[in-house]
């Protein structure tokens, strides 16, 4: 077990209850010790990084390095910009503030105290829903497939009840007819939690191959045309954009559009319109989903994509989180607008090559 020199021992109690990370450097720019905090910010133990050097750590080391060789004991401590190494692979800007450490030897230490910037917290903010997110996918997935089956069950006897009712006459048909509907409607609203469940499981699986996207698109407005004819629902197209080839994985895709067509079919209450239209530029290639709904209130917007957050009493919270994901997902973005009581759009803005 690595231990820190004696010469810190006096120091380290010190260092050790301080709530900001703390890195204390040898004159090489290894680390000689560091507190919980600093651990906590690397998602690793103190003692693993003892004698790490710090070009592991911060970047660029070098403006460290310099700061180490001019710092004299008259000088203040300087506060500087860097990146922090995060285990994930992404790098997030922090503030940093060295100083040299008067220790009873001639060694020469310099203390590092790190400040979380904003951007900062909201990385590892992100981080720490996006690990929640994936462990809570896989116990989703197998749940998922455990539900599915008795479902259908329910599904497919509650389907050959339907028919035999249909044949029943009389006022006790009739009231049966509307038990059959309800338990119909319940067994759809289950079967779609279900999907959103396994697809937020399967997120991470699936290739990318170049799909002419308006070509997709009019597959899929084909297929679900007449189910939203019946509920009083026209589909409009404006294709603008050139034939473009755009790199998707076609099953997340499909799912993307399910979820927003879902959401404006649910946002459109007596009948309405919902309008797909496409523009490109030279390196993007954007849809955007329109419906005439009732809108959502100004203060809902930001939480929208949050997972496990619905505007419905019985929405999973996963519809448009999926959508946000899979679309970063490929290098690209979304962006929703909406006013009250005349409908909202949401933008899919996708990378492509030159046509």
């Amino acid at each position: 077990m690595k231990k820190i020199p004696a010469v810190l021992a006096d120091r380290d109690a010190f260092i050790q209850s301080a709530p900001l990370p703390c890195f204390v450097l040898d004159r090489r720019g290894r680390i000689a010790t560091c507190n919980t905090a600093a651990g906590d910010l690397l998602r690793t133990s103190p003692a693993a990084l003892i004698g790490t050097s710090i070009d592991d750590v911060f970047q660029p080391a070098q403006v460290l390095y310099s700061l180490m060789r001019s710092r004299r004991k008259d000088l203040p401590a300087e506060e500087i910009q860097v990146k922090v190494f995060l285990p994930s692979g992404d790098k997030a800007p922090v503030t940093v503030r060295l100083q040299r450490l008067r220790t009873s030897s001639r060694r020469v230490y310099f203390q590092v105290w790190v400040h979380d910037d904003s951007a900062f917290h909201e990385m590892r903010k992100r981080l720490e829903q996006s690990e929640k997110l994936s462990a809570m996918a896989i116990v989703a997935g197998k749940v998922a497939h455990e539900i599915r089956t008795p479902l259908n069950s329910i599904f497919l006897n509650n389907d050959l009840l339907q028919e035999r009712v249909e044949k029943m006459r009389g006022a006790q048909a009739q009231k049966l007819r509307r038990y059959v509907a309800i338990l119909q409607e319940e067994v759809e609203r289950l079967n779609e939690v279900v999907r959103s469940y396994l697809s937020l499981s399967r997120l991470a699986g699936g290739d990318r191959e170049p799909t002419l996207t308006e070509d997709l698109l009019d597959d899929f407005i084909e297929e679900i045309r007449d189910e939203y004819r019946r509920h009083r629902i026209s589909i409009a197209t404006a294709f603008r954009a050139r034939q473009r080839e755009v790199m998707l994985n076609r099953r997340q895709f499909r799912r993307v559009m399910l979820n927003l067509f879902s959401n404006c079919r649910d946002a459109i209450k007596n009948g309405g319109v919902i309008t797909v239209s496409t523009e490109d530029t030279a390196d993007s290639f954007r849809i955007t989903v329109s419906d005439t709904g009732e809108g959502i209130p100004p203060e809902s917007l930001s939480r929208l994509t949050t997972p496990f957050t619905s505007l419905r009493a019985n929405g999973s919270g996963l519809g448009l989180y999926l959508v946000r994901e899979i679309v970063e997902r490929h290098g690209g973005r979304i962006d929703i607008q909406s006013l009250q009581g005349e409908g909202t759009s949401v933008i899919i803005t996708l990378p492509c090559g030159e046509a």
